[in-house]
């Protein structure tokens, strides 16, 4: 009753889904068709914004534990789900459901089951291009005015893919899965870019399931993965072999077939390395409680004691194998890729080496570079006497006056300076004044000015 009671809370959350309009969307509006455009397609807007909505957050349940984030499970579950105390079974569902898979905003899931093979998927996708074609002829027009004179039909037990969900979701995983995961093993994340993309589904899911819409708390289904590899194919942005997945161009090769199962494995032996970890941490905390207890003379019985000291042990030599099991995994991995990319070197030094002989030989040899390169001095020779014949030789005479001007002005420059120097030094004593200046300072004056600029008298002593 409380998840029930969540799907309905979401819905009504909804700012379409006031109390003015909520009368309207619950009640057999089919007739607005015909009668009023606008307020059918208002009341199928609303409802598409809140089943998207509500089955992006996780609260519709599927046929399983898991809760599907991209397929909208309809049948009387979800009318159920939807019932309102007070006003009821939203009647035009079913006729709302049937509008947004004729404008595209849901697919039948089924066109995008591709395990059970070809035949059912073309079948799937035929039915549902029938009934798309059924909804554009005339005769359509007349069932939808018969049928808005009798009672709603029965929401039937369909799985419809939310297209807007699916794309924002296929968006996410994509751009995630073409660069180093952020959580999961650390070998993952030192692969080159050739294996990068490739994993298998189950990987996929396990590294970048999680919070596909960027909110907290929301995880891709194992059916939610089967829907968006399915887009990510049909939209050329991956290609799938199998159960191996390549991101971005390029077909899957045996190669990313081989590292794809390594990655599974790897993946596999670290959630092993963590489970058996936790389960050794839980009994060791449990085995120093137990010591504790029997240290304050409040023993627990013997066997509770030894129970949780075998069993952490046990996991701690769980821990061990599955670590040992991991480092091989992690080595042979770091090893395909190790060889494939050597493999990329000799291909790249046999093409390069390939374009070195044709252009060689394009090039003709040292002898003709050799030739050219005389050739071409030759020409350049030729090219200077050509211009001497027509405009003559040089001028000797500018050349003697660019050199007689930058002389002088080099000369008037240094001039400029000489002049300059000897007005910085104006307080400097020389000559018959040095040895006045000498006598005075004998005298204990320590600053004794220059004898050429005027002198004040000196204060006569007061002799009273």
């Amino acid at each position: 009753m409380a998840a029930k009671q969540s799907v309905l809370e979401t819905v009504l959350a909804e700012a379409e889904f006031n109390e003015r309009r909520l009368p309207s969307l619950y009640s057999d509006f089919r007739p607005l068709r015909e009668s009023n455009v606008d307020g059918w397609e208002a009341n199928v807007a609303a409802w598409a914004g809140a089943l998207r909505r509500t089955v992006r957050s996780g609260r519709l349940a599927g046929d399983g534990d898991e809760r599907d984030v991209l397929t909208l499970h309809a049948g009387p579950a979800l009318v159920q789900a939807l019932t309102s105390p007070s006003l009821g079974k939203p009647l035009a569902l079913q006729a709302v459901l049937d509008e947004l898979v004729r404008t595209g905003e849901l697919v039948p899931r089924a066109a995008f089951d591709v395990r059970p093979g070809l035949t059912r998927r073309a079948l799937a996708l035929g039915a549902a291009a029938a009934a798309w074609a059924f909804r554009h002829t005339p005769a359509y027009e007349y069932y939808a005015a018969y049928t808005d004179g009798r009672p709603p039909p029965a929401v039937a037990a369909t799985d419809y893919v939310v297209v807007a969900n699916m794309r924002d979701a296929a968006a996410t995983v994509v751009a995630r899965a073409q660069q180093p995961p952020t959580c999961g093993p650390a070998a993952l994340r030192a692969l080159s870019a050739r294996f990068r993309p490739v994993y298998t589904v189950g990987v996929v899911r396990e590294l970048f399931g999680a919070a596909p819409f960027g909110a907290a708390g929301v995880q891709l289904s194992a059916a939610d993965v089967d829907v968006l590899v399915a887009h990510a194919v049909a939209t050329g942005q991956a290609a799938r072999d199998g159960d191996v997945v390549r991101f971005g161009p390029g077909r899957v090769s045996d190669d990313d077939r081989a590292v794809a199962a390594v990655k599974q494995a790897v993946v596999d032996a670290w959630r092993r390395v963590e489970a058996q970890t936790h389960i050794a941490t839980s009994h060791r905390a449990a085995v120093r409680r137990l010591v504790a207890a029997r240290v304050d003379g409040q023993p627990a019985p013997p066997a509770m004691e030894k129970y949780h000291l075998r069993a952490a042990r046990a996991a701690e030599a769980g821990v061990a194998s599955a670590s040992a099991s991991l480092l091989q995994l992690e080595d042979l991995l770091a090893k395909l890729d190790s060889a494939a990319g050597h493999a990329e070197m000799a291909a790249l030094m046999e093409q390069s080496a390939s374009a070195l002989v044709a252009l060689n030989a394009e090039a003709g040899g040292v002898e003709r570079a050799e030739a050219a390169a005389a050739a071409l001095d030759d020409a350049v020779a030729d090219a200077d006497a050509i211009g001497e014949a027509l405009t003559g030789p040089p001028d000797a005479d500018v050349e003697a006056d660019v050199e007689a001007e930058w002389d002088a002005l080099v000369a008037e420059a240094a001039a400029a300076d000489a002049a300059a120097a000897p007005a910085a030094g104006a307080d400097v004593e020389t000559g018959a004044d040095a040895d006045l200046v000498a006598a005075l300072s004998g005298l204990g004056l320590d600053r004794v000015p220059a004898l050429d600029k005027p002198q004040r008298a000196p204060a006569q002593p007061d002799h009273a």
